[in-house]
């Protein structure tokens, strides 16, 4: 089975995939996908809804005081506070701990150190990142620190959807120990640069409707 454990919808303020779209190329390239929209789980509470083709995983991807954290297998939000709060309150709800696109060079954690024996997972395989270096750092220790390791696509537009995923033999039951265990292989390949325009686009947009502008 593979599953993407990095997306965004529309309801991410730099996201633009329609929960619809999202649903019907999730289900053409995947079995399952994590839902991990910015500080909320809207996205994923809509979509249950509508009788979704794919296997939907509850996650989010929360802001703290020292870089973006993953929780996945939620069952509520989670607000933006410090990161051992957000650790905690993920552990709280049973969830696993994941640091996405750690050594990424615009979007990496500040201080992997602090944290490290407290996460579940390094995200090994980002499709955003800007060079293939950093998915490989991050995989290296992740292997050092016996650290169980993730990849996900981070899609922000539907055509990225499905880029990147981890594969086992199993099922959804199943997903949780792999992907801890390292024993999920991780697989996918980079996006294109261009679809950053897309978030800084949908990001402005939000910002010109905030400020009550028309766009």
């Amino acid at each position: 089975m593979k599953a993407d454990l990095h997306s965004h919808t529309a309801y991410s303020k730099d996201g633009v995939t329609k929960p619809v779209d999202y649903l019907k190329m999730a289900s053409q390239r995947v079995d399952a996908i994590a839902v991990t929209d910015h500080d909320t789980m809207k996205g994923y509470f809509a979509m249950k809804k509508m009788n979704p083709p794919v296997a939907l995983i509850p996650g989010e991807e929360v802001s703290t005081d020292l870089g973006d954290i993953i929780g996945l297998f939620l069952q509520e939000e989670i607000k933006p506070k410090s990161s051992l709060e957000v650790i905690d309150e993920i552990r709280r709800q049973g969830g696993v701990v994941v640091l996405p696109h750690p050594f990424d060079m615009y979007r990496g954690f500040g201080n992997i150190d602090y944290v490290i024996k407290k996460v579940d997972c390094l995200e090994v395989f980002n499709s955003r990142v800007t060079f293939a270096f950093e998915n490989s750092k991050a995989m290296d220790v992740a292997k050092g620190a016996m650290k169980g390791m993730t990849a996900g696509s981070d899609a922000h537009t539907k055509g990225e959807i499905g880029f990147a995923y981890v594969e086992w033999n199993g099922d959804m039951e199943s997903l949780r120990k792999a992907i801890i265990s390292g024993k999920a292989a991780t697989k996918g390949r980079l996006s294109p640069p261009y679809v950053h325009l897309a978030s800084t686009l949908a990001k402005f947009k939000r910002k010109k409707a905030l400020n009550g502008q028309d766009f």
